[in-house]
Parts: structure tokens; sequence; C-alpha cells
């Protein structure tokens, strides 16, 4: 596991050619075709499982280990199943894959299984509309500010992975702020982005930016300076939408 989830990765890409001619091996039962091809995409395999640390904070060594075990078989099942007639390579099939896991396991996580289908029970009942449903939740054993923190969360899965059932929809209350939030982190390089989003808590808790460093496995001060420089870059833009 080291070698996928803790050893740089290298930028150079495999020939389309040997690519597929690995693929057809591991296909065969070939074990050497498989690893590489798994060393080689080792780079989505750590940012997925980086992805799902950063929004979910105190995983147990344990809990860690099994995502990178699920990931690693979703990985192995993906070349398994590849089609060499519909498909190129490898990285049409295999992000899609790994993002299910990925889903799976934070909301495993930080949603209890019973409290999102409460609070789907809750939101159902409404009709859909979330300031209704904050009046309806005590009566039906759940806390507003639980209701609330639990739309938060899942509007920001949506928002970064896939659908969320049901379609969770946007918040209400301030739809002009909103707006604005998004324009300005539109304006962003997705490396500045990803730094402000982990930072500033869209992605779970808030984070130092030493935790920063560490899920993006970057410099602490070179962290600071993209945060900064991508503040900077929303005050104007915001300043020119003003």
């Amino acid at each position: 596991m080291d070698e996928l989830f803790k050893t740089k990765v290298w930028r150079a890409s495999l020939e389309l050619a040997e690519e597929r001619e690995l693929i057809v091996r591991a296909q065969e039962g070939d074990g050497d075709a498989l690893w590489a091809l798994l060393v080689q995409y080792r780079g989505i395999l750590q940012k997925t499982a980086n992805g799902v640390r950063s929004r979910v904070r105190g995983m147990t060594a344990e809990q860690v280990e099994d995502l990178q075990a699920d990931l690693v078989l979703a990985g192995v099942e993906a070349v398994k199943a590849f089609d060499m007639d519909r498909f190129v390579r490898l990285s049409q099939v295999l992000p899609g894959r790994l993002r299910d896991v990925a889903l799976e396991m934070t909301t495993a996580l930080s949603v209890p299984r019973g409290t999102l289908a409460l609070w789907f029970k809750v939101w159902r009942e409404a009709g859909q509309d979330f300031a209704r449903a904050e009046e309806l939740a005590p009566g039906m054993g759940m806390s507003a500010s639980t209701f609330r923190a639990i739309q938060h969360a899942l509007h920001h899965v949506d928002s970064e992975w896939v659908t969320v059932p049901y379609e969770a929809g946007q918040p209400t209350p301030d739809e002009e702020t909103y707006k604005l939030a998004q324009y300005a982190l539109d304006l962003l390089s997705p490396a500045e982005r990803e730094v402000v989003e982990l930072f500033y808590g869209f992605r779970g808790e808030l984070k130092t930016d030493e935790e920063v460093a560490v899920v993006l496995e970057q410099d602490r001060g070179a962290v600071k300076k993209r945060r900064q420089r991508a503040l900077d870059k929303m005050r104007e833009g915001l300043a020119v939408a003003g």
C-alpha cells in the first residue's frame, strides 16, 4: 500500500499502446501488469484518499487502511471490467469508480446512516422546503441545527462529487450570498480553489494551513501563499462585480 499511497507521483504517463497492452495482460491474469497500472494511476488513488481524509476528521489508522484497500479494489475492478472497444484509456472510467467508493466512505463516517435517513424523512415531509423542514425537525427527533449542518454537508458533497439522492438543492435563505461566493470561487484556478475550500470548511471542518498542507502533501508556506493569492483574486473579482 505504501508504494501506492505514500510514494511521490511522477508526471510521465504511459504511451497509449503500452497502457492498452498492460490492460489486456491484466485482464488475462497478469499480476505484474495489473500492479503497473495501479502504480501508474496512484496519483488519482492518493488524491481520492486525501479527499476523504479532508472531509472526515479523526479517521483511525484502521479506517484509513480500509479506505485504501477499498480504493485499490475499485481500481482492480475498473481494470478487469475495462471495455477496450468503448474506451481508450483507463482514466476515462477509473475516477468515477473511485468517487463512488469515496462518497460511500465519507457519508458513512461523517453522517450515520440512521441520521441521514431521518434527515431525508424530515425534508420530504416538509415538501422539500428547507425553512419548513427546520421547523418540523425538532418534532421528528432532529434538532434544527443538526438539520442545517447535514443540509450543508450534503450540498457540498453534491457539488464536489455526485448528485445526492432526492437532490438536496441549494440553501435558500441567502441566495445572493451563495451566488457571490460561487462567482468568486469560479475565478480561481483548481489549485487555488482546493486550498480555499479546505481552509474555510467548504469540504468539512475548518482547517489550518498546516492541515491543508498535509492533505495536499505540499509545503505549508506554499499553501499559505496560494490561499492569500486566491483571496486577493476573489476580492478583486467581487469588487468589479459589485
